[in-house]
């Protein structure tokens, strides 16, 4: 069996017109972006809820012209108060987590809530790892196994997990002692 070889030496080295062609490219990238940026500030700042949920997430990547927690953590707040599901499940998780802003269970618990009623399991989850620890609420694992069910029937393999142990310690309970055969 021959292996193929090829000469790369005869290979040209990219000329003016490639360069160039590249560098164009590249510069309307760019140029793509930003005006992508301005564009969804400029709704957001008008009072877009989803554009403001994007800037948010675009703030907290890096991909406008910063990178900021707290810029981000303002648009998500923006976009949650307008019942944008996915922007509450991240406030919810920058106030469990203390990103951008001070770390408050409670204030987690509260718009973790508001997304899991929207349907996001991985509010669901988190609020039963919440409710399983007591964290920003009195410990309750009924409430736990509830929320972690819900997010197991939406898919979540974490809750589903989180669920099976949880119901094999009978939610708490001690298991009942088998009863033992008497000697007559």
């Amino acid at each position: 069996m021959s292996t193929l070889t090829i000469d790369t030496s005869t290979f040209r080295k990219p000329g003016f017109a490639q360069r160039f062609f590249l560098r164009f490219v590249k510069w309307i990238k760019e140029e793509y972006r930003l005006t992508h940026y301005t564009h969804i500030r400029w709704k957001a700042e008008n009072g877009d809820a989803m554009a403001q949920y994007n800037l948010a997430v675009m703030c907290e990547d890096g991909n406008g012209v910063f990178q900021t927690h707290a810029e981000a953590v303002k648009w998500y707040q923006k976009a949650a108060f307008q019942a944008i599901a996915p922007a509450q499940l991240a406030l919810g998780l920058k106030y469990l987590n203390g990103q951008g802003l001070a770390q408050n269970d409670s204030e987690a618990l509260l718009w973790l809530r508001k997304a899991a009623e929207q349907g996001q399991p991985e509010a669901q989850y988190q609020i039963g790892n919440l409710y399983r620890d007591g964290r920003g609420t009195n410990r309750d694992l009924l409430q736990a196994g509830k929320w972690y069910r819900k997010a197991a029937d939406r898919g979540h393999p974490e809750a589903h997990k989180s669920f099976k142990e949880l119901s094999s310690t009978n939610f708490g309970a001690a298991p009942p002692e088998a009863p033992t055969a008497q000697a007559a």
